[in-house]
């Protein structure tokens, strides 16, 4: 693959394009684009799904070859990830377009389910949906885990949508490599590769920068029907701002910056629960939206403190298999705030040779962090990588007051939510705790284990994201 690459479409769409993407052809592209959706819609939902079982086939065939090293290599340089991280991202792909997965969450998702993409379904007595393709659709891409672009490309796709995806800067080269392996299925005299041709021919991957012409066009004048993004606050003002003056009034899908919880009680098995913690912590170093990044203990101090020391063990030897590279900066401002903590009270725990790879503070009743961040305040969350602050509080009632505040709290500034809550309680804490965790708003509460992982029937923050990308045809006869 050339790495200089910015640009992909399917073999129909070369011919348009003729290898750059310039703004005054978008228009044309779009207009094809919407002819292509009409094509889509023809196939059976079945057949598409054939298409991404072979895609993930392929995709499994080249990871195990090792011919996607050299993706491993390049993202875990753009993204500061280990290359262990890089390659169980890049594993998850086949889990994204397998095809029973695909299938669960379209009909979870989707009003009158899987089935309504192909025909209309009865709803009630007289009355039927039918789900169309409410694009094109355009997904910008940000962030280091290439997941998320995927998953709505997917799902975009599979909803019959022409679909232009601008990947992030962080992960490009694993997009363009899936999608030149579909239109390499496209080019093939087998059995699906007519499908393949279609589902390529609908998806257009390139590169753009924020300023851009392109970009600057897509936004503010293009015929777009939905414009999907999981990004921070600041970048989804400017996008909602440009979208604003579109004459054509895109819908806006929009997965703002959250963050994950983590709620521990004493009564369960300490060391199982600091296992699971230190695997939500080292994970993708916490730069999930569902990543744990405070936590609560329910128990007193000194038991917390006992969990935090077996979370310090479990950290030590995962970050051997899972290495960090924290710049002297970062390492400085990690320093700065263990000083601050310790002097304010906290039980702090760091790694056996002192270094800045990880730490855990514990603090009693209320955050320390909260009280001294004014003094570190370049110590902000996406900074804040391997570092966890555990509170030790008193009842279940105490945790929902720090998460309907948490995101008040200067430490905290740049989430606008709590997407993700993390257990490790007994069963009877558990039929206490769930339903009073929906006063905080949270989206997700799931065990601590398993917390970036996602289930096929899971709503993305709280909304099914295949239905972003349909209209629903609604027909009622006598």
């Amino acid at each position: 693959m050339d790495l200089s690459e910015d640009l992909l479409a399917g073999p129909n769409m070369d011919k348009v394009i003729k290898g750059r993407l310039e703004p005054q052809l978008l228009k044309e592209l779009l207009d094809l684009g919407v002819e292509i959706q009409e094509r889509l819609t023809e196939i059976d939902t079945d057949s598409k799904l054939s298409v991404m079982s072979e895609l993930a086939e392929r995709w499994r065939h080249a990871l195990d070859a090792g011919e996607l090293d050299y993706l491993i290599n390049i993202l875990s340089k753009k993204t500061g990830y280990c290359e262990k991280m890089i390659k169980m991202d890049l594993d998850y792909v086949i889990t994204v377009l397998d095809p029973d997965s695909i299938s669960i969450s379209l009909e979870q998702s989707l009003p009158g389910g899987i089935e309504s993409l192909d025909a209309f379904i009865e709803i009630e007595s007289g009355e039927m949906y039918k789900c169309m393709p409410a694009g094109p659709v355009l997904i910008l891409g940000s962030g280091n885990s290439v997941i998320p672009c995927f998953i709505s490309g997917i799902l975009s796709l599979m909803t019959n949508n022409f679909t232009l995806i601008r990947p992030s800067s962080a992960n490009s080269e694993a997009v363009f490599a899936l999608f030149k392996m579909l239109k390499e299925m496209a080019l093939e005299e087998t059995p699906i590769a007519e499908i393949a041709r279609e589902l390529s021919n609908a998806s257009l991957i390139f590169c753009a920068s924020d300023e851009s012409e392109t970009l600057k066009y897509l936004l503010e004048e293009a015929p777009l029907g939905v414009v999907n993004f999981w990004g921070d606050k600041i970048t989804i003002s400017k996008i909602t701002k440009a979208i604003s003056m579109n004459s054509h009034h895109p819908r806006c899908c929009f997965l703002a910056p959250m963050t994950g919880y983590a709620v521990i009680h004493h009564g369960v098995n300490l060391e199982e629960a600091a296992h699971a913690l230190a695997e939500a912590i080292v994970y993708y170093d916490q730069q999930l939206c569902s990543s744990p990044t405070e936590a609560s203990f329910i128990g007193g101090f000194d038991a917390a403190k006992e969990f935090a020391d077996e979370l310090g063990r479990a950290l030590e030897e995962l970050t051997k298999d899972f290495p960090i590279e924290k710049s002297e900066y970062e390492a400085n401002l990690v320093q700065r705030a263990r000083n601050k903590l310790r002097m304010s009270g906290s039980y702090v725990i760091v790694p056996l040779d002192g270094g800045p790879a990880w730490t855990v503070a514990v603090s009693n009743r209320q955050s320390n962090l909260d009280r001294v961040f004014p003094s570190i305040k370049e110590f902000k969350l996406e900074v804040r990588r391997r570092f966890i602050e555990i509170i030790a509080v008193e009842s279940e009632r105490d945790v929902i007051e720090r998460l309907k505040s948490l995101k008040e709290k200067e430490p905290f500034s740049s989430i606008m939510g709590i997407q993700s809550v993390g257990l490790a309680v007994p069963d009877t804490v558990f039929e206490v705790i769930t339903p009073i965790l929906t006063e905080a708003g949270v989206h997700r509460i799931v065990p601590i284990r398993d917390m970036h992982l996602r289930s096929p029937i899971e709503p993305f923050d709280g909304k099914h994201m295949a239905r972003e990308f349909i209209n629903i045809l609604y027909v009622r006869k006598e």
